[in-house]
């Protein structure tokens, strides 16, 4: 997953610690108003974190072999370095630091081959256990920071690892899940002490190690070390403390969805930690609809099982940043195609509210509400009146009702306490998955939500709360109108009232969808099809679809559209056009 990231990380009262106070780090793709350094700088980031750099060790001194001498490889990777050499530059000539995201392991296919047996394990890993992983590993870093030696650290992920778009690459994650917990935890404890040791005593350099794995999203899917205290414990009660070692936590205990539990990690242990937020949700819109998330990151979303926010723990000591994704997540799109919204705003109030309030403790001072800091986002950046900020606040508060109603399935979410992942993910990126995700039978991991609403007779109830998706966000539009704004402001406006509009259309396509998939899922379970009901909705599924495409026509500016297939390998049959397509034939 190439991830855009804005990372806000401070750190008190550590006097040997390389990291400035504060540190505040932000990554985003090209084209994003956080991937300008001039910009980024204004808002008051002093760090830059971003992938590449990872990649451009030549390994000369394990082997010339490796990147052979007038071979293709070679003149790839001096040509990269060079692309990175500029980029490490443009952030350090804005007077930011920098630090290097990688995913572990990954290496030349060339170094692995040679070292095969040395490197690899029985199952053709690359393993940590193995007699020479860890010796160049080291050798690896060693030669990165001498050749990029204005670099202040790495950020490493395990629990996910993507190879490069180049083929010369191969990799795997560090830690083998197939193991025992006791093993894995064994190998945690083997890697970071690993990278204390080389980078943070050795080369004085930050680690960020991120705890994400992709665990725990399901009954049968045990949780690792990200949402699990006692594995998390395990592991890092066994690691020494080190002022430039820093573990990253997300803020949920799974992935970025709502109804999840507060992630039981944060806040525990000896070491620092920082919070993850994602500002930009693979899961609900990547800003093509309005979704205000500030206020239940900081305060706790009123969904949650134990309301809990970031307002809650800020005080700890051991939270000491937080690192908020301005930009990406997800694999797909949709794609904005405009100013980026949400995305600042979700940024800027989450990461202002938390330096404020780092700020605000250190000198006996209340913190700051999220109201104030959402004010004066308004103010500053946006240049509103009182009057419209009010409206505008509305608007934002709504908007994360809505996405809540048209995403989710409450019902059966509230069933899974928190725990597990909302709704079977039936709606990610730009993609709309149909009964095989959300009802996919015995044996499969995930639960099946409509045969648990059907059993309850709960589908008027789901149907209530989709329809009441489409009323809030036709209120949305009404306020986004009614905004009043200084003609250097019309094209914002414009943009939120564009935005608007797409989540009022998408949000009929998701109401229609539900309808037709409840009256044809009776139908399967009790073999009576209203079959006159179930071709009237699928007329006004396909109506809502051609409605949706013709203000996308309409609206350039618009982003990029949803899809009614799925991901994966059989994302056709996994879809909900597939399901919708199903019931076409009765």
């Amino acid at each position: 997953m190439n991830i855009c990231l804005l990372l806000l990380l401070i750190l008190f009262g550590y006097a040997q610690s390389l990291i400035p106070n504060p540190l505040i780090v932000v990554s985003a793709v090209g084209g994003s108003i956080f991937d300008n350094p001039t910009a980024v700088a204004n808002y008051g980031f002093n760090t830059e974190t971003e992938g590449g750099v990872g990649l451009c060790a030549r390994f000369e001194s394990l082997s010339p072999e490796i990147f052979p001498n007038n071979s293709s490889a070679l003149s790839w990777l001096l040509n990269y370095q060079q692309e990175q050499h500029q980029s490490v530059n443009k952030w350090k000539e804005a007077k930011l630091a920098y630090i290097v995201e990688m995913d572990l392991i990954i290496w030349p296919k060339t170094l692995v081959t040679l070292f095969k047996d040395q490197v690899l394990d029985t199952k053709g890993r690359i393993s940590i256990d193995q007699p020479k992983t860890l010796e160049i590993l080291g050798l690896m870093f060693d030669e990165l920071i001498q050749t990029f030696p204005t670099i202040d650290g790495f950020m490493f992920r395990v629990g996910e690892t993507y190879l490069p778009s180049s083929p010369l690459f191969v990799g795997n994650g560090a830690i083998d899940f197939s193991l025992s917990f006791s093993e894995q935890q064994r190998q945690y404890i083997k890697l970071i002490t690993f990278l204390r040791q080389r980078i943070c005593v050795e080369h004085n350099k930050i680690v960020i190690f991120r705890t994400w794995d992709t665990s725990g999203f399901s009954p049968g899917d045990p949780a690792r070390f990200h949402p699990n205290l006692e594995y998390y414990l395990n592991v890092t009660n066994n690691i020494p403390t080190h002022t430039n070692l820093v573990f990253s936590v997300k803020h949920t205990n799974l992935d970025f969805w709502r109804f999840l539990a507060w992630n039981p990690c944060l806040t525990q242990g000896k070491h620092q930690q920082i919070i993850e937020v994602e500002c930009q949700r693979e899961y609900e819109g990547k800003g093509a609809y309005p979704n205000y998330i500030g206020d239940g990151v900081i305060n706790g979303f009123y969904e949650m099982p134990k309301i809990v926010g970031i307002k809650d723990v800020v005080s700890n000591p051991l939270i000491v940043g937080i690192w908020t994704w301005a930009r990406g997540g997800g694999w797909f799109g949709p794609d904005i195609k405009a100013w980026e919204a949400w995305e600042s705003l979700n940024t800027l109030v989450v990461a202002r509210w938390f330096l404020e309030s780092k700020n605000s403790l250190s000198k006996g001072q209340q913190i700051p509400t999220e109201l104030k800091i959402f004010t004066d986002y308004c103010i500053d950046e946006l240049k509103l009146d009182p009057e419209t900020i009010v409206i505008f606040r509305e608007l934002s508060l709504f908007s994360s009702q809505a996405v809540l109603q048209m995403r989710y399935c409450t019902d059966y979410d509230k069933t899974l306490k928190g725990e597990y992942m909302p709704t079977n993910n039936w709606m990610r990126d730009d993609r709309f998955a149909g009964l095989p995700v959300l009802n996919p039978g015995d044996g499969h991991a995930w639960g099946d939500v409509f045969t648990y609403l059907l059993r309850n007779d709960l589908f008027d109830s789901v149907l209530t709360e989709k329809n009441g998706s489409t009323t809030l966000f036709a209120k949305i539009i009404d306020l986004a109108n009614s905004m009043k704004v200084s003609p250097s402001q019309q094209d914002w406006k414009k943009q939120i009232v564009t935005q608007s509009q797409y989540g009022l259309y998408l949000s009929k396509i998701v109401y229609y969808a539900w309808e037709v998939m409840s009256l044809g899922f009776t139908g399967d379970m009790t073999g009576k099809y209203d079959i006159p009901l179930i071709r009237t909705s699928i007329a006004n599924y396909d109506y809502a679809w051609n409605s949706y495409h013709g203000f996308l026509k309409a609206n350039p500016l618009a982003a990029t559209p949803y899809y009614g297939y799925y991901e994966g390998p059989t994302p056709e049959k996994d879809g909900l056009d597939t399901t919708i397509n199903k019931y076409r034939t009765l």
